[in-house]
This record gives C-alpha cells, structure tokens and sequence, in this order.
C-alpha cells in the first residue's frame, strides 16, 4: 500500500471519529446536530482534559492517604524542642508516664513462671507501642503520646453493629475539657467522683468519625508544659491520614475571639457523644431488621474468606443512615468552631434518622395492606368439615366462618384466642398438637383423643381415664419421644393444668382399648382464623 493511500487512509479515519465525538458532546450540551459551535467543540477538549486530570489528581491522592493510614501516625509526632529529650517507652524508666504496678500480685508470684509470662506479655505489648508513640521529658516533667487508628466499623457486620452500640452506651463517661488546639479538643478522663485514676493526666484528642486518628497522652507535667508538646505534633499530617480529612483541624487553625478552650473541648466531646448515641439508635434498628439469609452469607464468607460484611446484613430492605449521621457530626463540629450551637444539626439528623425509620414502616405497611385478601372458606364448607364448635361452650362465640387459608391442618386451625399464650409449645409438637387441638374443639378433656400413626387419624373417647391409661404403652409405639416428648410434656400440663402431671409422654392410640374410638378424618386442608404468624395462627 502507498504512503498516499495511508494518508488517505487516516486522515478519513480522524473525521469519522470527529465526527461521532462532535455527535456525543452535542448530545451531551443538549443541543441538535449542527447547534455545537466549533469554538464550544474545542472547549470540550479543555474541559475534558482537565477532568481527566483533577480524577488522576485525586485518586493519587487517595493513595497516599491509604499510604499514609497503613504507615501510622508515628511520623506526625514532633522531634524534641529545645531542651526536651525524646526516647521511645522501652527505652529506660519511663515510669512517670505508666500505671503503677501492682505489687502485691508482684511479690506473691516473684520468681514464678506465672511472673515471668507476665513480664514477657508486658514487654511485648511496651514494644507494640513504640510503633505508635514517643516519650518527652525535661527535668522532672514528662509527657507520653500515643497515636490510635480506628476504621469506620462495619455497619453489614454482626461485630460492627454491637461495636456501634457499646460506644454509644459509654460515649462522653468521666470527660472534663482540658484544650484546643490545632483544632483538636482535648479532654482529661477522670473517675466519676472527678478523681484521677492515676499520678498523671490522661488525655484524649479525636480526628474525624468513625474513621479515626486517636491522639491518647499521659502528663505528668504542668498544663503549659504539656501544651508545649501538643502545640509542635503535626496536626495537618494526621488529618491527612482520613479519607475525608476535616476542614476544622489544622496547625493554622484558630478559634473565635473570647471561646474558652476548655469548655469548647467539653462540648466537643459532647457533640461526639450525641452522635454516638444516634449511631447506636441506627444499630439497633438495623439488628432489629437483620435478615437471615444476609448474616448467614456474610458468616459463611468471613469464616472462609475473612471478607467481614460483604452484603447488606438487612437484605437490602433498610437504608444505612451511618454516613449521613458523620455528615451531621461534622455539621456540628463546624458550628462549634464557629461558635454558633451545633443543635440545629443534631436536631437535624436526628429528625431525619426518625423520618427514616418512620417511612420504612409505613412502605411496609402499604406493601402488607396491598397484599390481596387470602381466599376464604365458605361457611357452608367448614360446617361440612366438622370445623365449627358445636361441644365446647367456651369456644361457641368465634366466628368460624371468616376462616383464612394459610398453612395449617384442619386441627390446628381450631386453636382458639384464648389458648394464645401457650403457641410457643406449638414449633414440633406435630401430631400430638392436632390431639390436643381436636380435644379443646370437641369440648373433651385432655388427654381424650390421641394419633394413631398409621392412618393419620384423632382417635377420641369419651372416656379420658381409658386414653390416659393407653399412654403408658411401650415408647415404640409413642407418637413422640426424646426432645419432642418432653416439649409435648408441656404442651399437655399448659391444656390440662396438674392432672395431667401424671404422664409427660403421649402414646399412639391402643389398640387393646375396649371401647371402639369414634374416628375423624384429618384431611390436608389448612386455616386459619385472622391470618397466621410463623407456623402459628394470630389467633
């Protein structure tokens, strides 16, 4: 092929693909083929590169984040200011700084293999933490950091959901505000008398929600010393760590003219409590609605995969509400560092959280009450069945004829009202149930019909002392034993109250009884009064 022919060639090729571009960006602006003019077609070209650009840009950032995250807040920590040493906490006597120990455990085990694992594990957790802190000292003051990450917990874990709940129990417990600074609020822990636990101060600072850089410090110093290590951490560098980093913290960060630090680290940490408590609500709502299905898969993939959380632990029904409440959290963070109240957004979220909930339950009540009527047996049909009660006084005012077919067999459907409370019985009783259930119907005393397992038949006797007497057959021939036996044991106590203590197991109709039975026929038809609940009737 000739160098004229490859001209040719690419030079159509680069009008038709013009060409189809000049279709797209005009459908694009919204206009008809032909309105796209060609100094607006150039322009795309510009806008287009430059988005490319700002999404390269970010997701290089969002790498670095990552990066920044897995590294740890260590390197954020400042170098010792003149005339401060820094060592790390395995390094020397940095007892100032840790919890006194315990030496009545100490002298006890002295020399005891018990000891010797204790001062292993001890030396080993010590080691751990140099990974994460630094120790400052001058003279006899001293100031130990610790910088902790917490991950956003899983709101499609089982784990995560509790995790929720517990923080949001204990969120704020024993906190007095100490400082601001960088945009951090620092709070003291103490006991709830007020008390400290131990010879120094601990403190806590907290960047972001739910994703999380933990500034934890123990001083054993003065509040100016101490505010001088706080002052020199790089508080730009671990914000940088969150993926959403939090446009309040910073070193250049400064507070309203007249706001008295303490008491904006207190309602800070407040603020952080309130949503603590709104995220606990919405863990509860969604364990409340946790579909099984959802938790037996993300079970089964944790177990095999260590993936933890992988689907919607509702099935998809219930909407998370965990990113909108760190929005409001941040909403009202922004307020307190403006010094307006941040109640108008907790208000806020909090009201669209129960708006949530609300507007779930109603779609599932429409959903349920468009669901059309199950179709009924006609009365004509159930008295011809033998369902109406015609024996038993007790029972004569319900009304059979507004029967709903559900799952249920024709026994069973006669479980009245008033026999509620004893449904839990019901889950495997089988058989023995529908005796129980056709003895209440007919108006006998309990233990006067029993199953005979080879036709599937409620054989009653007016008699009950002779039926009660046919339960002490051998075991082989019982209609229940082992668990089931035993749940029946309490299904008949709750019909029958104490005479019927005598037995705890319900045999197979004996054949050997003199008075021939009278016989009802258990077809496979199935009702129930007001529809059913599980395996049970509501009523």
């Amino acid at each position: 092929m000739s160098v004229t022919h490859v001209l040719g060639f690419a030079v159509v090729a680069g009008i038709v693909v013009a060409g189809v571009d000049y279709h797209q960006q005009s459908q694009t602006a919204g206009l008809a083929l032909g309105e796209l003019s060609p100094g607006a077609y150039i322009a795309t070209y510009q806008q287009r590169f430059n988005g490319a650009q700002e999404e390269k840009r970010l997701k290089a950032e969002q790498e670095e984040r990552k990066a920044r995250w897995l590294a740890g807040g260590r390197p954020f920590l400042p170098e010792a200011p003149e005339g401060w040493t820094r060592s790390a906490l395995s390094e020397g006597d940095n007892s100032a700084v840790l919890p006194r120990k315990d030496q009545s455990k100490s002298d006890k085990a002295s020399g005891s293999m018990f000891a010797k694992m204790e001062a292993r594990k001890e030396a080993d957790r010590i080691k751990d933490l140099d990974n994460r802190s630094w120790v400052y000292k001058r003279g006899n003051e001293a100031v130990y950091i610790e910088v902790r990450t917490r991950q956003e917990s899983n709101g499609n874990s089982l784990t995560g959901l509790i995790a929720d709940t517990i923080n949001g129990m204990s969120a704020g417990n024993s906190l007095v505000g100490y400082a601001v600074v960088g945009g951090v609020g620092f709070t003291e822990q103490v006991n709830w008398e007020g008390e400290r636990e131990h010879h120094y101060r601990v403190l806590e600072g907290i960047i972001g929600f739910g994703q999380e850089v933990e500034l934890r410090v123990h001083a054993n110093a003065s509040r100016i010393t101490t505010r001088e290590i706080l002052e020199a951490i790089d508080y730009d560098g671990l914000n940088s760590m969150l993926g959403y980093p939090v446009k309040t913290v910073g070193n250049d960060v400064t507070l309203p003219e007249g706001t008295s630090e303490t008491e904006l680290a207190e309602s800070m940490a407040s603020l952080r409590g309130e949503f603590l408590n709104l995220k606990a609500q919405e863990a509860q709502y969604r364990m409340a609605n946790i579909d099984g299905g959802a938790l037996i898969v993300n079970t089964y993939l944790q177990g095999y995969t260590g993936m933890d959380g992988a689907i919607d632990l509702t099935g998809g029904q219930k909407v998370s509400m965990k990113t909108l409440i760190n929005f409001g959290y941040r909403k009202g963070l922004y307020a307190l560092m403006e010094g307006r109240s941040p109640q108008e957004a907790s208000d806020e979220i909090e009201a669209m959280i129960h708006h949530a909930v609300a507007q779930t339950l109603d779609e599932t009540s429409v959903s349920d009450a468009d669901e059309p009527e199950a179709p009924q047996m006609s009365p004509e049909l159930a008295k011809e069945l033998g369902l109406y009660q015609e024996n038993a006084s007790e029972n004569s005012q319900i009304d059979y004829g507004n029967i709903e077919t559900s799952g249920f067999t024709q026994a069973e459907i006669a479980y009245a009202k008033d026999n509620e409370d004893i449904a839990k019985f019901y889950e495997d009783a089988g058989d023995q149930t529908a005796a129980r259930v056709m003895e209440y119907r007919r108006g006998l005393p309990p233990g006067d019909c029993v199953v005979n397992l080879s036709d599937s038949r409620v054989a009653c006797l007016e008699n009950a002392k002779a039926v009660r007497e046919a339960r002490n057959v051998d075991t082989s021939e019982s209609g229940s034993s082992g668990g089931l036996g035993k749940l029946w044991g309490a299904v008949s106590s709750a019909f029958a109250g104490d005479d019927s203590a005598e037995t705890n197991q319900t045999a197979a109709a004996s054949k050997s009884v003199s008075e021939k039975p009278k016989r009802i026929q258990m077809s496979g038809g199935s009702s129930c009064l007001n529809g059913s609940a599980g395996k049970f009737c509501k009523n």
